[in-house]
């Protein structure tokens, strides 16, 4: 059994003693006794919530061990049935889970909206439309997946490998409303541990830094957790509009900070912003040599689908609360996702006569708090193992010089491609005119 509570408010989850939102009054007026035992409505005088034996948390708890998804939509549109009393009493039922042997929502603070926390067996996730369940139900298909596999059908074997990576550390794109920085990279990180990602390379930008007081905190959560640094420039210089020398300053600035937080560990990478690795030849030989001699080597990337298009709109959507534009948005991504494994592993079977240990290029951008669940319920099911950086480039695949003619950038498969002179496989159109219209 598995339960989807959705909006319930006051005789559901939220809690009886909290002045807030809908109350016990509300439920025994004339509109609404007949749902309600005839014991109960004395508590709406002349007794009091205060009065009650029991209160929504315990009885939350008496569904353990089973799991749990309470949701409710955004405060506008939603507010009556007290979003956070609902979670409070979820997060409260949390310690008779983990004495049965499961996890609670792991955290007692109120999330910001659209934040799914689902790694437990309660769930809570708080979506940005009106008194509805739908915009929810995508994430609690994704959570109660877990429980209803086909016992007989067994699973997907991991057949693909592939390495997530995370580019401009500490902040990227807009902030949604109601989420911080620092949301946004708890959000990350707790998704990458319930998936037991290994080790997840982020790559920073150290001037990013001094423009949010949070900043700070981000890099370090993302050390807590366990996962790495990398070099991404101090300002994400552009090196095919730069020289070399700026470059190469730019480079080094970012190293007191990777050093700080990185100690005696592998800090050695570098991700070119915008995958630029120089606008001929000889600029790209000189950076080359520059790094080589610093000890560095380049993390590739063979998959990107343009998560990053989809900061912005999604901040402008969630202001406007269009919970359609914002399903538009989920499905584009995820679309998006999909073919992007699909070429990749055509492109490999076309260069290499076999798959290849991949590395995905992704943002730490506010829509990652969205859909960064779905896309690892994606890799999982199109049986994708979660790898390190380390494991995925130590493939022999990524010792190809691409021997470019001209310009160097782009994803290491296109830069073996191009090389190669093979042309480029069909794409559906580019959704980034459409995500850039879309909530104006």
């Amino acid at each position: 059994a598995i339960a989807y509570i959705s909006s319930s408010g006051e005789g559901g989850a939220e809690l009886y003693r909290r002045n807030f939102g809908e109350q016990i009054g509300n439920v025994a007026g004339t509109g609404e006794y007949h749902w309600m035992a005839g014991n109960f409505l004395k508590y709406a005088g002349p007794l009091t919530a205060n009065d009650l034996p029991v209160d929504s948390h315990e009885l939350i708890a008496l569904c353990a061990p089973r799991p749990v998804f309470i949701g409710a939509g955004a405060t506008q549109g939603d507010g009556w049935v007290d979003a956070k009393g609902m979670f409070l009493a979820a997060a409260d039922a949390g310690p008779v889970y983990k004495l049965l042997g499961k996890k609670d929502l792991g955290t007692n603070e109120f999330p910001a909206i659209e934040m799914s926390l689902i790694d437990g067996e309660v769930a809570f996730r708080q979506h940005s439309g009106g008194h509805t369940p739908g915009p929810n139900w995508p994430t609690f298909l994704t959570f109660a997946g877990r429980y209803f596999k086909n016992p007989n059908a067994g699973t997907v074997q991991p057949h693909h490998e592939v390495a997530l990576t995370f580019d401009d550390l500490p902040s990227h794109g807009p902030l949604p409303p109601g989420l911080t920085r620092v949301d946004i990279a708890q959000s990350i990180i707790r998704a990458l541990q319930a998936a037991h990602a290994p080790p997840t390379y982020g790559f920073i930008n150290a001037k990013k830094l001094e423009n949010d007081p949070l900043n700070p905190q981000v890099l370090q959560m993302w050390r807590d957790a366990g996962f790495p640094l990398g070099n991404h420039t101090f300002t994400h210089m552009d090196l095919n509009t730069n020289s070399v020398e700026d470059f190469e300053q730019d480079f080094l600035a970012n190293e007191p900070t990777l050093r700080a937080l990185m100690g005696d560990q592998d800090w050695h990478w570098l991700r070119f912003p915008y995958l630029r690795e120089g606008d001929t030849a000889a600029k790209h030989q000189a950076i080359e040599a520059f790094l080589k001699e610093h000890k560095y080597r380049v993390a590739q990337v063979t998959l990107s689908f343009g998560d990053y298009d989809y900061n912005e709109p999604y901040a402008r959507c969630l202001l406007k609360n269009d919970t359609t534009a914002i399903e538009q948005l989920k499905k584009s991504y995820l679309d998006g996702a999909a073919q992007n494994l699909t070429d990749g592993a055509a492109m490999a079977e076309l260069l290499y006569g076999h798959d290849i240990k991949h590395v995905m290029l992704l943002h730490i951008g506010g829509f990652q708090t969205v859909m960064l669940p779905h896309l690892l319920e994606l890799l999982k099911d199109r049986g994708f193992k979660l790898i390190s950086l380390e494991d995925a480039e130590s493939d022999p695949a990524y010792a190809t010089d691409p021997n470019m003619p001209g310009e160097w950038g782009g994803t290491f498969l296109d830069q073996v491609r191009i090389g190669r002179h093979l042309p480029a496989l069909p794409h559906s159109l580019d959704p980034e005119p459409r995500l850039d219209a879309l909530c104006r």
